[in-house]
């Protein structure tokens, strides 16, 4: 009888403390589920670390901050645009804090890389009234629409005034910012219409201009020469005037699209490097 009221006594107190225990180490509670995220996060399982995070803040309803950013790691990792839009529609306040200013800052760069003006134009308006702690983001993002918007005038002002006032990082964008200069297709056009090869000189393009004049000045002597020479009565002259023709024609092309490639590349430059810069921000 003895025996029996300790072993019912043992099962009664084991059967109490078994679901304490239980509870705490339960496989599908919210803290080993944060655990088990930050693990994966750890050993660069990002996707399915993703999911293990965002479980996480679904069970427990809550702004973690730890969570958060690693979220936002991974999606500024993978280029997730659609992976931050979705913590801003859930965790963005708006406030003046370190986080919604990472948040806005891998939003802002996944933006501007895109180079869609008119998107990132709806993303400077979603940060009015927020003063961010870190002094060089707003002028970064006034910078970004500027060159989204190809107002390199404003861009050199506004990055000239922000080099100056000591931040380095913007001194290779200045120089760019003073190095450039617009070259005008209409121009080009006209110059290879006069000269061959002219409008390629113009853009920076030696050896194409080069090219060009050689290969249209070879048929046009071709043409005169062998003209002369038979009296017009051949058909050489025309079949090098015809050939030269044709080449004029590409060249004046040519010399168009060179001027916008100039322009081109040169844009695509300074937006690398103030791809460089936002990688800075965060």
């Amino acid at each position: 009888m003895k025996r029996f009221l300790i072993f019912v006594c043992f099962l009664i107190l084991s059967t109490a403390f078994l679901p304490a225990q239980n509870k705490a180490r339960d496989p599908y509670g919210a803290e080993l589920t944060k655990e088990f995220a930050f693990s994966l996060f750890s050993q660069g399982f990002f996707d399915e670390s993703e999911g293990e995070l965002k479980r996480y803040l679904f069970m427990t309803k809550q702004s973690d901050s730890e969570c958060l950013e690693k979220l936002l790691y991974i999606y500024d990792v993978k280029n997730n645009i659609g992976g931050v839009n979705w913590i801003i529609e859930n965790y963005y306040t708006g406030e003046n804090t370190e986080l919604n200013y990472k948040i806005k800052a891998v939003q802002g760069k996944m933006i501007f890389s895109q180079r869609d003006s008119e998107a990132f134009a709806g993303y400077k308006q979603s940060l009015a009234g927020v003063n961010f702690s870190n002094p060089v983001f707003l002028p970064v993002v006034d910078i970004s629409g500027m060159l989204l918007n190809r107002d390199f005038e404003g861009v050199k002002k506004a990055v000239l005034n922000i080099y100056t006032a000591g931040y380095s990082d913007f001194k290779k964008l200045n120089e760019l910012c003073f190095s450039y200069k617009y070259k005008s297709p209409g121009v080009a056009l006209l110059l290879s219409a006069v000269v061959p090869g002219a409008g390629r000189l113009y853009t920076g393009s030696f050896w194409g201009g080069f090219s060009d004049f050689t290969k249209v000045g070879s048929f046009v002597f071709a043409t005169v020469y062998t003209g002369i020479k038979n009296e017009w009565k051949s058909w050489e002259p025309y079949v090098f005037g015809t050939c030269g023709l044709f080449f004029y024609i590409v060249e004046l092309y040519g010399a168009y699209q060179s001027a916008l490639r100039f322009n081109e590349a040169e844009y695509n430059q300074m937006c690398a490097e103030m791809d460089k810069i936002y990688e800075l921000l965060y």
